[in-house]
C-alpha cells in the first residue's frame, strides 16, 4: 500500500487532467444525490480567477452594457457577421461592464497588485465562457442559473456563497466517516494496523498542503478570501474521504457502503480538478495546476523556482509552506542583513535567514558569543519579536583529507546556556548524561 500512496495522493499536474466529461458526469451525480438538478459547469484556470470570475460573470449578465449585447446578438445564426459582432460587441460590454468590476476589485483589494498581469486571461476566459454560452442556445439557461444580486459599485459586494449548500454536506461527510474510522481503529485490529500508517500519512500531508493554500489564499486580501474559503480544494478538503477510497480499494468497502457513491464522486473530480464553487446550479471549477510541488510534510515548497503554477500564468513561490517573493527563492544572493532585521513577519524573516544561510547570517550579523569550553563554542543573535537564534561551532575530532579539521555548527534551542549542553541536546541527552569518552 505504501508505494502506491504517491499515486492515490493525487496532487496531479495538469497533464493528469481528466476529460472535462467526468467532471460534468461527477457532479450531475453528487448534485442528484442531494436532490438537485445537474449543474452548469464553469471552468477557472487559477485560483485567482475563482476569486473573479464569479463575480465577474454575474456582473456581466446583469449590467445594463450586458442587456443590449444580449438583445443584438440573441436569436441569430452563428455565421460570420454574428461572429463580428460578437466580437465588437464584447469590446463595448468590456470597456462599459468589466472594467468597472474591477476598477471596484482594485478599490477593496490588493489582488490587482500582486496578479494584475492575469487580467488579460481573465478578460479572454470571460469572452470564452460568455460565447461558449449563446453558442451553445443555453443562454436563456445560463441566465437562469446564477441568482441575481444587486450590483454594487465594488467587485466584491455579490456576497453569493451562502448558496454553497456542499461545503455543509461535506464537513457532516468528513465527520461521518471519521466516526466509520474510529470504530474500525477497535474493531478490526489487524486491518487497522495495516492501514494506520497510510491514514495518517494522508492526514499529516493534506493538512500541510491546505494550511498552504490557506496562507495563499489570505495573501490575497480579505474580500477574494471571503470568496475562496468557500471553495473545496480537492484533495486537500476531503483527508477522510481519500482514507476511505484508499480502505475501501485496499481492504473492504463494506464499512462505507452507505457512503460509496458519494465517496467516488469526490474521488472522481479530485482527479480533474483543484476546486470547486458549487452554487445551487452551478459549479466554478478550477484546473489542475501545472505544477505543485510539496515538502515532505505537504507543504508548498520548491528551492529554486515556482512550487505552484496554473495554466493563466498564475505562479506562487514557497518555503515550506509559507508563501515568500520571487526573488527570496529565485536570487538568494540579493537578501541582506538589513533587509532581515526589518521585516516584521516572524515567518518570513525566518526564511530570509534560511534563504540567507544560518551559518552566514551568525558571523555576518554580529552574534554575541555567551560560552565556551572543551566542547565548543555557544553563540547567540536575538532576533526582534522571535526566538533568539543559538547555534553551537564544533569542530569535527576527524581530520579532513589535507589534514585540517573542519568546523561545523549546529542549530540548538533558544533557552540553551553551555556549549556543553548544546552538544548533548544535539545527541539527545542532558548536560549531565553527556560525558563522551572518545568523539568521532
Amino acid at each position: 500500500m505504501a508505494q502506491d500512496l504517491s499515486k492515490r495522493l493525487v496532487f496531479s499536474k495538469a497533464s493528469e487532467v481528466g476529460p472535462d466529461e467526468l467532471v460534468h458526469e461527477s457532479a450531475a451525480e453528487l448534485y442528484k444525490l442531494h436532490g438537485k438538478s445537474a449543474p452548469a459547469i464553469i471552468w477557472c484556470q487559477s485560483p485567482y480567477q475563482m476569486a473573479t470570475l464569479p463575480s465577474l460573470l454575474i456582473g456581466l449578465f446583469f449590467s445594463d452594457a450586458w442587456q443590449i449585447v444580449s438583445g443584438v446578438l440573441a436569436e441569430r445564426d452563428f455565421d460570420e457577421q454574428w461572429s463580428h459582432d460578437f466580437e465588437e460587441s464584447w469590446q463595448a460590454l468590456w470597456a462599459h461592464g468589466g472594467q468597472q468590476l474591477l476598477r471596484g476589485m482594485k478599490q477593496t483589494s490588493r489582488i490587482a497588485e500582486q496578479y494584475g498581469e492575469l487580467e488579460a486571461a481573465l478578460c479572454q476566459r470571460s469572452k470564452e465562457e460568455l460565447k461558449f454560452w449563446f453558442q451553445s442556445g443555453k443562454l436563456q439557461d445560463f441566465e437562469s442559473q446564477l441568482p441575481k444580486e444587486i450590483i454594487y459599485r465594488h467587485f466584491w459586494a455579490m456576497r453569493l456563497w451562502h448558496l454553497n449548500f456542499v461545503r455543509d454536506r461535506l464537513r457532516k461527510l468528513n465527520a461521518d466517516l471519521s466516526g466509520i474510522f474510529q470504530s474500525l481503529r477497535h474493531g478490526a485490529p489487524l486491518q487497522w494496523q495495516e492501514f494506520q500508517s497510510s491514514y495518517e500519512h494522508i492526514n499529516r500531508v493534506y493538512a500541510g498542503a491546505e494550511q498552504s493554500m490557506r496562507s495563499l489564499i489570505n495573501r490575497m486580501g480579505a474580500e477574494p478570501a471571503y470568496q475562496l474559503n468557500h471553495c473545496v480544494y480537492l484533495p486537500l478538503s476531503l483527508p477522510s474521504v481519500t482514507n476511505a477510497h484508499v480502505w475501501m480499494e485496499e481492504i473492504s468497502a463494506e464499512a462505507f457502503s452507505d457512503y460509496k457513491a458519494e465517496i467516488l464522486c469526490w474521488t472522481k473530480l479530485s482527479q480533474s480538478c483543484s476546486a470547486v464553487l458549487c452554487l445551487d446550479k452551478v459549479i466554478f471549477a478550477c484546473r489542475k495546476a501545472q505544477n505543485f510541488e510539496l515538502d515532505p510534510h505537504g507543504r508548498l515548497h520548491a528551492p529554486n523556482k515556482a512550487a505552484l503554477v496554473y495554466e493563466d500564468g498564475f505562479k506562487e513561490y514557497a518555503w515550506h509552506g509559507v508563501i515568500v517573493d520571487e526573488r527570496i527563492i529565485e536570487n538568494p544572493d540579493s537578501i541582506t542583513i538589513e533587509e532581515i532585521e526589518s521585516t516584521r513577519n516572524a515567518e518570513i524573516r525566518r526564511v530570509l535567514i534560511e534563504r540567507y544561510g544560518e551559518i552566514r547570517y551568525l558571523k555576518d550579523s554580529g552574534a554575541e558569543k555567551i560560552h565556551e569550553d572543551d566542547c565548543g563554542i555557544l553563540y547567540r543573535k536575538e532576533i526582534p519579536g522571535d526566538e533568539a537564534l543559538l547555534m553551537v561551532k564544533v569542530v569535527n575530532s576527524s581530520p579532513e583529507p589535507d589534514g585540517s579539521f573542519k568546523d561545523y555548527f549546529l542549530r540548538v534551542p533558544p533557552e540553551t546556556r553551555s556549549a556543553k549542553q548544546a552538544v548533548a541536546w544535539t545527541f539527545g541527552l542532558s548536560e549531565e548524561e553527556y560525558q563522551p569518552i572518545i568523539e568521532s
